[in-house]
Order: structure tokens, then sequence, then C-alpha cells
């Protein structure tokens, strides 16, 4: 592996001191130089230059994201052994943990105003190569079929049937754009409370604008579902969330109305992803049911 980085790095005259790989896809590594840089594979030359379009598109637009490197070459990746690698800058940060966003009051603030500006920056977006659209009613369909296929329904398939006209209306009326998809919190690197930089545009796609949002949250839901006063507390950090986001980018009547169904749909792409494992599966039917039943709890705050 060391010596596969090492040859892919001098392509752009640069040479590993110390790498640590974060996946089979990713690592970072230093330069000689002592400064640090993310390496990552690419599934193919399109997604390359479709990402990379992107990402100058936004950080023309005040934007703070990784910069990929320019090699030798001239180009903003290589070929090595019929795959392909890009080089970008390293953010030096940390990632929010969830007890953090919730707990600290600039952190909602902080995620709300970073999605609401990446929205608007992406929205003007124009990419020779277009990206993925996604249907969020046809997701949906898709998960509750591996779901009943794999016989987890007991009560779920009542409450499928109930959002299933809902969710077909929002996915068919709600605005959509170009979302980051993976609003993760480990992709929003920050110092001192402050912003650094949001990272991993890869499954960047065109939805429903509000799933970022969504996703932002139930995403910090899923590491602090087992502690009962968290949860509570992620229902204040919601609206907060929410909120801010509309200071910068403001949601209509509907997205608001939208925004705990949206979550339920997430919950559920997330139980059909993890049907071969009970308990994933179970963990995320269990903050299905849970968001289900706080319905009025969650809706009244935003």
């Amino acid at each position: 592996m060391n010596l596969k980085v090492s040859e892919i790095v001098s392509n752009w005259d640069l040479a590993v001191v110390d790498l640590h790989t974060i996946s089979n896809k990713v690592s970072i590594f230093s330069n000689v130089d002592g400064k640090k840089y993310v390496i990552k594979q690419k599934a193919n030359l399109e997604l390359i230059v479709r990402e990379h379009e992107l990402l100058k598109h936004l950080d023309s637009n005040s934007v703070k994201v990784q910069r990929p490197l320019i090699n030798k070459s001239g180009e903003d990746f290589c070929e090595y052994k019929g795959q392909y690698f890009s080089i970008y800058e390293y953010f030096e940060g940390d990632t929010i943990t969830p007890k953090e966003c919730l707990q600290n009051v600039h952190f909602p603030q902080l995620l709300g105003d970073t999605i609401a500006s990446l929205h608007k920056a992406m929205e003007k977006f124009k990419a020779e190569n277009e990206f993925t659209k996604r249907n969020l009613y046809t997701v949906y369909c898709w998960a509750t079929n591996v779901i009943n296929n794999g016989k987890k329904v007991n009560k779920l398939n009542t409450i499928f049937q109930e959002l299933e006209e809902k969710i077909k209306n929002i996915s068919e009326t709600l605005p959509k754009q170009l979302i980051h998809r993976d609003a993760h919190t480990t992709n929003f690197i920050t110092k001192k409370n402050e912003l650094v930089g949001v990272i991993d545009f890869e499954i960047a796609e065109e939805n429903v604008r509000v799933f970022d949002v969504c996703y932002c949250a139930t995403s910090i839901l899923s590491e602090v579902f087992s502690d009962h006063d968290l949860r509570q507390e992620w229902i204040s950090f919601v609206g907060k969330l929410c909120c801010s986001y509309n200071s910068i980018n403001q949601l209509s009547e509907n997205e608001v109305s939208s925004i705990w169904y949206t979550m339920l749909c997430i919950q559920t792409i997330f139980m059909a992803y993890f049907i071969e494992y009970p308990d994933i599966f179970d963990v995320n039917k269990e903050m299905f049911l849970w968001i289900y039943e706080n319905r009025a709890s969650i809706e009244k705050i935003y």
C-alpha cells in the first residue's frame, strides 16, 4: 500500500512520509515538507470531472471546500494501473461530535447556516455531466419493498401505507436541486467553533433540498439515540437547525411541513440498507418508530 501510494503521489512531485488509511479508497498522508494531503481513489473519469467542476464552482462562491491539486501533467487526477486517483488539500480541524451538536449552542446555527449557504451556491451550478436525479418516492418504494420482502414488517407496513401518498406528493412538488446528499457531521470540519470547510461531494445528487437538513438531523439522532435525555435535546436541536437554515435560505411552508415525513423516509431507506444486519436494522427501526410517535413534539419546534 505504501509503495502504491508513493508511486501515485509522485505524479504531483510529492512523497509519502506518513500514511493513515481512512478506508479502502481514502488515505491521508504527510509530504516531506510536513504538509498533509488527502488521496482518493475515484470510480471513473467522468465522476472526477463532474465533482471537480462543482468544487471549483463552490470555491468561487466562497464555500470552503477541498480543492484538488494539479499534477505535473497539468491535470487534477492520475491513472494508475487502470484506476483513477486525485489529491486534495487537507483541512486541519475537528469533526463535530453528535453530543456537541446538541449541547453547544454554536453548532445548530453553524450547520444550518452552512447547509443553507451550500444549497444557494449549488443551486446556481450547471455541470457538463449531469448529476444523478433521485426521486424520493421511488427510493422510498424500493426501501419498503426490501423491508417487506425481508419479512421485517410487523406494524411497519401500516405506517408505510399511511406515509406513501404524502411522500409521493413531497417528491413531486417540493423544490429540487443539487444537494450534498451526505450532510453528516463528519463532513463539516471545524476549529474553535468556526467552519474550516465542507468535504466529500462524491455522492452529490439532485433531490428535494430538505433532504440534506433531515439527513443531518437523523445522522445525529442515530449516534445519541440510546440516551433518553439526549433524544429530547435532539428535538430542540432540529428546531434550531431549521431556523438557522431558514434565515439564510428560506424554506417554503410545504418544505417545513415535509420535514417529519422526509426524516421517516430516510429512516426507511436505512432500514432497507441494513436489512441483512439485524442489530443495525433494529436500531433504525426503533428510531423510525420514535420519530413517528413524536411527530407533535418534533413539528411544534419548527
